[in-house]
């Protein structure tokens, strides 16, 4: 597979004339249970595929390599999986691969970490998060917990946990304090969004900035953060 992915996409650069990044191509192939989409031409072929490989698992459904990064779906799972996350020295964060996402669906509950590969996120407990959330919740339609390395509007290393009722009933402030406990502490995370499921009508959220494992601040919008901020401090001093 080395040879392939390194050789087609030079091919059609020599053909068309012009660069791969041009042309819409495809590598795809299976590997064990996981089937693998390539469409990006990278730098070292030769670490990028083993890395790539490697990955192949029975727990991966499928892989894809794109100008967007590396995406990795995993089969659905009942419970949270243990040792999921990738690790911070990785080959499969090589500048070739990234941004790198993963993906796993956990019961109705949909998880995706991104990662740049400048922070180790493996101290944010999402296992923690998922078992926080109300499994009255944890069965609706539209509920994700989202963990940003880069997050795109905030810049920041940011969690989304949208799960905390409807849009139409607004957002459940004693569940959603539930789950900042269980975070309140972590140093690696900049911020931190709580808010109803995903609907189209909308979602009803809050919002924290956090620094050194503290929340900066009241969250925003202030009355309603600082109730859901005290419940959750309490919490988490009652726990420790």
């Amino acid at each position: 597979m080395i040879a392939i992915v390194d050789g087609s996409f030079n091919k059609v650069e020599e053909i068309s004339g012009s660069s791969t990044s041009a042309v819409d191509m495809e590598i795809a192939w299976i590997q064990g249970s996981t089937s693998v989409r390539w469409s990006r031409k990278v730098g070292d072929a030769t670490e990028a595929v083993k890395a790539i490989t490697g990955l192949c698992i029975p727990a991966i459904e499928s892989i894809e390599v794109s100008s967007y990064g590396t995406s990795v779906r995993y089969r659905g799972a009942e419970s949270f999986p243990d040792s999921w996350m990738v690790a911070p020295g990785s080959d499969v964060l090589s500048i070739d691969l990234l941004p790198f996402k993963q993906y796993v669906r956990v019961g109705e509950v949909g998880v995706t970490v991104r990662c740049t590969g400048c922070a180790d996120l493996g101290s944010v407990p999402l296992k923690q998060v998922f078992e926080a959330i109300s499994p009255i919740y944890r069965s609706r339609e539209g509920v994700s917990i989202k963990l940003d390395e880069m997050d795109f509007v905030s810049c920041q290393i940011q969690l989304r946990v949208a799960a905390f009722g409807s849009y139409e009933d607004g957002l459940d402030s004693d569940a959603a304090a539930k789950v900042l406990a269980v975070v309140l502490g972590n140093r690696v995370l900049q911020g931190v969004e709580l808010s109803t499921a995903w609907e189209r009508a909308g979602v009803d959220h809050v919002r924290f900035d956090m620094k050194n494992g503290s929340v900066v601040g009241q969250g925003w919008p202030p009355k309603r953060g600082a109730a859901i901020l005290a419940a959750a401090q309490q919490a988490a001093s009652s726990s420790s």
